[in-house]
């Protein structure tokens, strides 16, 4: 695996390394360990029960405590696992991750056990979102035509493992978000220049627009309330946190810092080595 330095998630990031050599000869690839303190691009899901975080780095997923800490890697080095999110009862994170020459949804108990495949094709399905009750994940996928279709937004029953498609527009459809009620998954799509939310009703697959913004749109998120947050990207002004840090935001309060490392093992290339350095992870 080559060593990418690079870091996803949903921030804005700088990258801090504290390396530290292990003992071996000059002749010896030594590894080195890595201390990360901060990323770049990351995901992050808050668990069910808010005790634990959920974040993918270094193309794998990681648990780490609510209140900070060291991080533990919980799949492997090679399936470049991506924004995890979890089911409602706790027991499984649902992630896209990229093997035989695509990316498919996956999901995966929380100790890292039993780590299983839930979508196929020769497609790329990506962005998974759990309904409230449990019983369906929604995805972007550009199913629907092996030679190659716009991405839409896609419902797999968990139930049956059947998948069905809920939007169908001449447009790229990605970010869905479940209504408290399950009745409705909101996404961002490119019609209206990208810059507007836009909600499919899962029943009979009829469409409205939701909201209209003075830039690019992403990432929305249905609350509990019915409330839609989103994160908007305009030429003339724009918001980003840039510290690399994950911070926890309270109502009517300054964002708090979380406090959180992970350490990677690097294999370092022997002397005279042409070959990139690989990466491996404990």
């Amino acid at each position: 695996m080559s060593c990418r330095m690079l870091l996803l998630a949903l921030f804005s990031v700088l990258a801090a390394l504290s390396v530290t050599a292990r003992a071996g000869t000059p002749s010896e690839a030594a590894p080195i360990d890595v201390l990360v303190h901060e990323g770049t691009s990351m995901a992050v899901a808050v668990a069910p029960d808010g005790q634990t975080l959920a974040m993918d780095l270094q193309g794998s997923l990681w648990l780490l405590p609510a209140t900070g800490g060291r991080a533990t890697r919980i799949t492997d080095l090679f399936n470049d696992a991506r924004q995890p999110t979890w089911s409602p009862d706790g027991q499984w994170i649902t992630f896209f991750g990229y093997r035989d020459d695509g990316y498919h949804i996956w999901a995966v108990a929380p100790d890292g056990s039993h780590p299983h495949q839930l979508t196929w094709g020769p497609f790329d399905d990506r962005e998974p979102a759990w309904s409230h009750d449990g019983t369906q994940l929604a995805f972007a996928s550009e199913r629907g035509d092996p030679l190659g279709s716009h991405y839409h937004i896609w419902v797999l029953d968990r139930r049956s493992g059947q998948v069905r498609q809920v939007t169908k527009g001449p447009s790229e459809d990605s970010m869905p978000t479940w209504s408290p009620d399950d009745q409705e998954i909101a996404f961002v799509s490119t019609r209206e220049h990208g810059q507007a939310v836009w909600a499919v009703h899962v029943a009979d697959g009829t469409e409205r627009q939701v909201v209209s913004a003075r830039g690019r749109v992403d990432a929305p998120s249905w609350g509990p309330g019915g409330q839609l947050v989103y994160h908007v990207t305009a030429r003339d002004r724009w918001r980003a946190s840039a510290d690399g840090r994950v911070h926890r935001h309270a109502a009517g309060d300054a964002a708090a810092v979380l406090p959180s490392t992970a350490r990677l093992h690097v294999d370092r290339a022997a002397p005279g080595a042409r070959d990139r350095p690989a990466c491996a992870l404990p």
